[in-house]
């Protein structure tokens, strides 16, 4: 009898030993379901987005239409206030500003001057600069507040 009280304590701790592996098995396989799943859902976005892009691209009829149907998928895909775009076609330099939402007239200009600079314009190039609102666009949001400088 002695040898077998003394063995019931030893089948326990295996057993716990293997719960034990068990669980730490199964939480293994839920991370890597769950970053599996994550990474399909950024691939299934990013593949939503090129589709709506190329439909945005062939609707389009003028150029301005372009620019205006791929920033508005643009920002379906993301929350930004405004997307800007330069272009130099025409008579003069452009900078086209698509808001979502009210922007401060200083953050268009400085989106402009950021647009025409990764244009090589120099800062002596005074685009023409239009503002125009997305379907999207909600008047009742305030501007954003500007970021604050690092200190």
């Amino acid at each position: 009898m002695r040898a077998r009280g003394t063995g019931a304590p030893e089948a326990v701790r295996e057993s716990a030993l293997r719960a034990a592996l068990a669980l730490e098995a199964w939480r293994a396989a839920r991370e890597e379901t769950q970053r599996a799943d994550a990474l399909l859902a950024a691939r299934t976005q990013e593949l939503d987005l090129l589709q709506d892009l190329g439909r945005a691209a062939a609707e389009a009829r003028t150029i301005e239409g372009l620019f205006r149907g791929v920033c508005h998928s643009l920002h379906r895909s993301g929350d930004d206030d405004a997307i800007t775009v330069a272009h130099e076609m025409g008579s003069r330099p452009e900078v086209l500003t698509y808001l979502v939402r009210p922007l401060h007239r200083d953050a268009v200009e400085d989106l402009a001057r950021h647009a025409g600079g990764v244009l090589g314009w120099n800062a002596s190039t005074e685009p023409r600069i239009r503002v125009e609102r997305l379907d999207l666009y909600d008047g009742h949001r305030g501007p954003r507040d500007p970021p604050t400088p690092p200190t």
